[in-house]
């Protein structure tokens, strides 16, 4: 079993090296040092970072296979270093170099979540030592210090927004005649970020489509958006002739590429065939000002005229389906041009299917943009306009994450990210990282839940104790937090409700939905002090959820089970946080259905009713229903979005970002319902409860979830009124099988077949 926050074993590094940077008037941010060997080598080390980004070369040659390195963090809280066996070291002369890029350290350009003020912001830098071991027993170090030489970068500019300007008319590695300079160390601690994915190039990708616009204008489209950037060969430029490689995921209403946003983002919210992913743009210092134009997710290549050249970037990654590429003077072919796709290296280890193919599309979209935000050690919303790690989409996307891929490690890592935006006061932010916005009004219990669900998840799925540890002081001081803010007994406003309805009018009270989950995070934090021993302290927040509670049925129960205003998160939210009684839960049940009903099972919610209604609806009996809401056909509906990028959207409208995460969650229920592999009874799996829902429509279904014990797998077929089963259940677990006749059987390790007659209705 991975043990989430054990001690991982790390190399132990005893820093001597120095913090080196380019002086004030050298621009290329690229380092050298040379230096000899001249004796049997044993085996060599390097540990080396460099902010925002670095990559790392000897002897003209790349340093491991990670990209985007060090992950983003809160650079005055944590800076993360790479450690590398190294092979090649050569008798005689040696070239050490480093290639810095800017990144998240040195934001170069203002958007509305003012990276370009954070309180780390400064030039890059970089740290690196090289420590030799010869067979003689004596030991050598190469350290970065004022003695390295400044030469030529090939990056004539890098943002991690606007894009990477490569010029192929300079020389990796030509000395500028000028010495590095030892700068200041950033405030935050040097970590090994070994025990973390790495971000890594993941797969290349043909295009599709490659479209001749005219004068040097070419189109190119890829299967799904991803994440990552484009590689490209070109041929037959003149020496200073400029390429423009400008990326999106959408396209204008004819097919052509989307234009470049005008005037202020709230209007090109809506204009048709504009680019999304320059709504946030702003000039410098002006937010109210119009955006600069054609700059958000472009990058360039100047050429230096040889017969062949190749671009791809180092230090920028798009979120993109289609690219327009501008400048060219030949013909450009699909063998040209590849999508890299970028992202954090975690193993798939949960599938989904069945005889649905709509319903099955839509769990490998869900897949898709879970893996295309998830770029670089943080959950993000989307990976072109934004690349933030918003907390609300992180923890309602959280079990799906869980149930199809090995991600309980890199949650861990960003998790931190979460308690470092945590303040004296106890709240905390709305994206992790954050330069300090983010605070107030998108801060509250619904975004602010990922504090308490998102360790919980990983609790109740990988079964590590350790997360609980770390978790459940931060929980404790949030809730105090929380409690400083409540307005009447056990309630509380702050912050986003159920955030991006389809009808913000249709949603209940702000108080409602923020209250839930403040009610959710006590039942939590009362759960983690039982493990952890703490009688008082669990018996305490379990009174707290009480109050809470029965504060929420006084304000919010209208009677005859209807809750708030009685639509579809309402109804979901009183049965899942167990509002109504056992006697009135009937009723509550009824009003829910009847909520979805009236809309012919379209969605009618939000962020938040995205994550309880299709299992509130299943809790009470009607997985039929929360499956035709899913799979409707007519709009609202998440099937028009299939054939479109291969991921999910943003919104139920117009789809302002079509790579988003935050609506994802239903893939988890599939698996869980659907395939029925249900959540561990207990945590870590060692008790699972398998219980398919045959609903009509479906003919077999099939998932699987590789689980700290190993393969939990369920697949069922129903035929001529025969329903039948098989089960695979790992050692170290113990199964409870649930037919849809009502039998239960109780199973261990191993294959087992189980059948009963069913007609599903």
């Amino acid at each position: 079993m991975t043990m989430l926050f054990a001690t991982v074993l790390v190399a132990s590094v005893s820093w001597t090296a120095k913090w080196i940077g380019a002086p004030e008037d050298v621009a290329d941010q690229a380092f050298e040092r040379q230096f000899e060997v001249s004796r049997p080598v044993k085996s060599t080390v390097l540990h080396v970072t460099g902010l925002g980004f670095y990559e790392a070369y000897l002897n003209g040659r790349k340093i491991g296979d990670k990209v985007l390195d060090p992950s983003p963090t809160d650079y005055t809280r944590r800076i993360f270093y790479s450690t590398y066996p190294i092979d090649g070291l050569r008798k005689g002369t040696n070239t050490l170099r480093i290639l810095l890029g800017h990144g998240w350290y040195d934001m170069r350009t203002h958007t509305a979540w003012v990276f370009d003020a954070a309180p780390w912001r400064s030039r890059p830098k970089a740290l690196a030592q090289l420590e030799i071991d010869f067979e003689d027993g004596s030991h050598q170090v190469v350290s970065t210090d004022g003695d390295w030489d400044m030469v030529e970068s090939p990056i004539a500019y890098d943002c991690i927004r606007e894009g990477e300007v490569l010029d192929g008319r300079k020389t990796f590695g030509r000395r500028l005649g000028v010495k590095a300079a030892e700068v200041t160390p950033p405030k935050g601690a040097l970590e090994s970020g070994d025990r973390y994915p790495a971000a890594r190039k993941l797969d290349v990708v043909r295009p599709e489509r490659v479209i001749e616009l005219g004068n040097g204008r070419w189109l190119l489209s890829f299967p799904v958006t991803t994440s990552g950037w484009l590689r490209l060969v070109l041929r037959g430029l003149r020496s200073g002739d400029v390429v423009s490689i400008r990326y999106d995921e959408n396209l204008g209403v004819e097919g052509n590429p989307a234009m470049p946003t005008e005037g202020n983002w709230k209007d090109a919210n809506y204009k048709v065939g504009a680019r999304a992913i320059d709504c946030f743009f702003l000039k410098s210092g002006d937010e109210s000002s119009a955006r600069r134009q054609a700059h958000m997710q472009v990058d360039r290549f100047i050429s230096a005229g040889a017969a062949e050249e190749v671009f791809e970037p180092h230090f920028v990654y798009h979120g993109f389906r289609h690219v327009l590429i501008e400048g060219l003077r030949g013909q450009l072919t699909a063998d040209d041009a590849r999508a890299v796709t970028v992202q954090t290296d975690f193993a798939q280890t949960g599938s989904f299917a069945c005889s649905d193919t709509v319903l099955t599309e839509l769990v490998r979209m869900a897949m898709n943009s879970y893996r295309a935000n998830f770029t670089d050690g943080i959950p993000t919303d989307c990976p072109h306009r934004e690349k933030l790690g918003w907390t609300g989409d992180a923890w309602i996307a959280s079990e799906t994450g869980l149930a199809y891929f090995d991600v309980a490690v890199p949650y861990c890592k960003w998790y931190q990210d979460v308690l470092d935006t945590q303040r004296s006061d106890g709240s905390i932010c709305a994206i992790a990282p954050t330069s300090g916005w983010g605070y107030d009004h998108y801060s509250g219990p619904v975004f602010d839940a990922v504090i308490g669900m998102l360790p919980w998840n990983l609790w109740q799925f990988r079964g590590d104790r350790a997360i609980v540890d770390v978790a459940y002081p931060a929980l404790v001081k949030y809730l105090a937090y929380e409690k400083s803010l409540e307005k009447s007994p056990g309630l509380v406003e702050n912050g986003l409700g159920d955030w991006n309805a389809l009808i913000m009018s249709h949603m209940p009270d702000k108080e409602y939905v923020i209250s839930c989950l403040y009610l959710r995070l006590k039942e939590i934090a009362a759960e983690f002090a039982d493990l952890k021993g703490l009688v008082d302290d669990g018996r305490a927040f379990r009174d707290s959820a009480e109050e809470t509670r029965r504060a929420l049925r006084s304000k919010y129960g209208r009677g005859n089970g209807v809750y708030a205003n009685g639509g579809q998160t309402a109804q979901a939210l009183a049965i899942e946080m167990g509002l109504c009684t056992a006697d009135e839960r009937p009723a509550t049940a009824r009003q829910l259905i009847a909520s979805v009903e009236k809309t012919g099972c379209h969605v009618d919610f939000g962020l938040v009713g995205s994550k309880f209604v299709y299992r509130a609806l299943s809790d009470v009996g009607r997985a039929d229903l929360a499956y035709r809401m899913i799979v409707n056909p007519t709009e609202p509906s998440m099937t028009k979005w299939i054939g479109k990028n291969g991921t999910l959207w943003e919104d139920w409208g117009q789809g302002f970002s079509k790579c988003h995460v935050m609506l994802s969650d239903f893939a988890s229920w599939a698996q869980q319902h659907v395939a029925g592999i249900r959540r561990p009874l207990e945590p870590g799996y060692r008790r699972v409860l398998i219980e398919p829902v045959p609903v009509e429509g479906l003919s077999w279904a099939r998932g699987q979830v590789e689980t700290p014990r190993g393969l939990i797998a369920s697949a069922w077929t129903l035929a001529k009124g025969r329903f039948e089963l098989k089960v695979t259940v790992p050692q170290g677990t113990t199964a409870t099988v649930r037919l849809p006749d009502g039998t239960a059987k109780e199973v261990g390790p191993g294959e087992h077949v189980l059948a009963c007659d069913f007609e599903s209705k």
